[in-house]
């Protein structure tokens, strides 16, 4: 069978979550650790050339796991790049959209605003025209009970 680092890296050619190509290497690389400290063993009669076939193995191992490890990191490290690109696009896109749409409530406001300046101004010209034809104020006539040129014509001329 191919490496343990041949194997996983057709597994980690697209992870379909974050974290699940990273956690297979690191499971596959254990996997062999285990299987390789479980196939050794160590007597006190061992020749010297067993030990040093030990060390060897061992730094073989721990640079295979290094190696996964390294390889891990490098597929979370692309996958957290892809996250933050989308990310920055969608902030980017919701910033456009926020964008627009405060433009146009401005413009709306500015329109509202225009037509309520419109509207004052018709109301004081209404209250204006009003006032002419009514030279009475309201107030005048259920004050003194009367209209004002009503009690002028009831008071005795001079």
């Amino acid at each position: 069978p191919p490496p343990v680092a041949q194997r996983t890296l057709a597994l980690d050619a697209s992870p379909p979550l974050i974290g699940t190509a990273g956690q297979v290497v690191v499971e596959a690389a254990s996997a062999r650790v285990t299987s390789a400290r479980s196939s050794r063993t160590c007597s006190p009669s061992a020749a010297p050339s067993s030990v040093s076939d030990a060390m060897a193995s061992g730094l073989s191992e721990v640079r295979e796991a290094r190696s996964l490890s390294s390889h891990a990191l490098m597929v979370l490290n692309d996958e957290l790049q892809r996250i933050s690109t989308g990310w920055h696009s969608t902030r980017e896109e919701f910033k456009r959209r926020a964008d627009g749409i405060s433009a146009e409530l401005d413009e709306q406001q500015r329109a509202r605003a225009s037509t309520l300046g419109e509207l004052r101004d018709f109301q004081l010209q209404s209250q204006e025209i009003i006032r002419r034809l009514n030279p009475n104020p309201a107030g005048a006539e259920q004050a003194g009970g009367m209209r004002p040129g009503a009690t002028a014509d009831a008071q005795p001329s001079g």
